[in-house]
């Protein structure tokens, strides 16, 4: 299936970087701290920042 939006009445488009009107961050933490929970890792001391900013691809491998 291709469907396509038509464009003539687009008059604007909005990009949202992380935190602009979201934090999808905080979002991201909670989904890791259940990811580590479900293997048995305590995250109540874990330092999520060193993940903000990195593909959930990256992320899977450093874990």
């Amino acid at each position: 299936m291709d469907a396509q939006m038509p464009l003539k009445n687009i008059s604007a488009i909005l990009f949202d970087l992380d935190g602009t009107l979201i934090d999808s961050e905080t979002i991201t933490d909670r989904a890791v701290g259940e990811l580590l929970a479900q293997h048995n890792i305590d995250a109540k001391n874990f330092d999520f920042l060193q993940f903000h900013g990195i593909s959930w691809q990256r992320l899977e491998l450093i874990l």
